[in-house]
């Protein structure tokens, strides 16, 4: 037998947040605190059970004119990989009174996450990989975009260079997979969007075009594909909301050579339709369900030369949320 038989998980996620909002003479300041805690418990045995995050924000936005800009920096102190600043510059100009054109250009960070780091080598599965580092991105984006009463669209430009992506890589001998950094990527392409209200009906659509690449090796960046969009209709009637989705994802690739980084395997398109719906009881309860893949559709998300990693078919679930205020 390949694994365990019976593993358990349980993750916990603490959020603590102050935020305070302060009207200047021209334009909103923002002000945050934030800390971050991330604790596992499991029968498998990790070399690091928990980690916290301590985050710092502060932000401008203000509109004069036909101008609007905005200024965003943050500060993180993580536990496990240091401090890291991270920022964001955006400007945007009123062409018209329904057209406007937005441009930004910021920085990101992303740390690995605990089963990327640590989860326990398993013979034919793999693992983790403990000396993983942080994803560091430069992203930036310039769109033009239209805005009349219940309609509105976008056409978005975008660029993103990825540094230390993390990808899985699986060995090809033993089949044993293992997250590795992938030196440098780059993502650009072009995102339509638009959306409208007729009557009851919210009516919304997104196709993105798009080149995820590594560049060390020139190969589409796996589980990546270069088209994929969502077509969605949502009922409102009261207390009720609920509506289908189409859900489209083009070509992809998977499971490189782990020599020389050469795409292998191909993983076709597909396309899925979901069904939602939320029912409002009252002011902090709702109810809610999906079903998820109406039709059973058979896809694959990951794949290997020699191994087919099953999705679920068609799922459905149903449940209360109650939420603070």
């Amino acid at each position: 037998m390949i694994g365990d038989p019976i593993s358990e998980f349980k993750t916990t996620q603490k959020q603590y947040t102050w935020q305070n909002d302060i009207k200047l003479p021209l334009g909103t300041a923002l002000l945050a605190l934030e800390r971050l805690e991330q604790e596992i418990e499991t029968t498998k045995e990790y070399s690091t059970m928990s980690r916290s995050i301590n985050s710092a924000v502060g932000g401008w936005n203000g509109r004069f004119g036909s101008h609007a800009a905005q200024i965003n920096l943050r500060s993180d102190d993580n536990s496990q990989f240091g401090q890291h600043e991270t920022w964001l510059l955006g400007y945007g100009y009123q062409l018209a009174p329904t057209w406007r054109v937005a441009t930004s250009y910021g920085t990101a960070f992303k740390a690995p996450t605990m089963n990327d780091l640590y989860f326990p080598f398993t013979p034919g599965v793999g693992g983790g990989n403990p000396n993983l580092k942080p994803e560091e991105s430069k992203n930036g984006e310039v769109s033009l975009r239209f805005e009349q009463g219940v309609s509105h669209a976008r056409l978005t430009y975008f660029q993103n260079k990825i540094t230390n992506l993390i990808a899985w890589t699986t060995n090809p001998v033993t089949y044993e997979s293992t997250p590795a950094n992938v030196g440098q990527a780059k993502i650009d392409g072009i995102e339509l969007a638009a959306g409208t209200t007729l009557g009851n009906w919210l009516l919304n659509a997104n196709l993105t075009f798009q080149d995820p690449r590594d560049e060390e090796t020139g190969e589409q960046l796996r589980r990546r594909a270069k088209k994929h969009g969502l077509l969605s209709a949502t009922y409102l009637a009261g207390p009720f909301k609920g509506g289908i989705e189409f859900k489209a994802i083009g070509t992809r690739y998977d499971d490189p050579h782990w020599q020389t980084g050469m795409n292998q395997v191909r993983m076709g398109g597909y396309a899925l339709t979901n069904l939602f719906a939320n029912y409002t009881l009252s002011k902090n309860w709702q109810a809610f369900a999906r079903v998820d893949n109406v039709f059973d559709r058979n896809y694959d998300v990951a794949r290997s030369v020699n191994v087919i990693y099953g999705t679920p078919g068609i799922s459905a679930f149903a449940g209360i949320r109650y939420t603070f205020q």
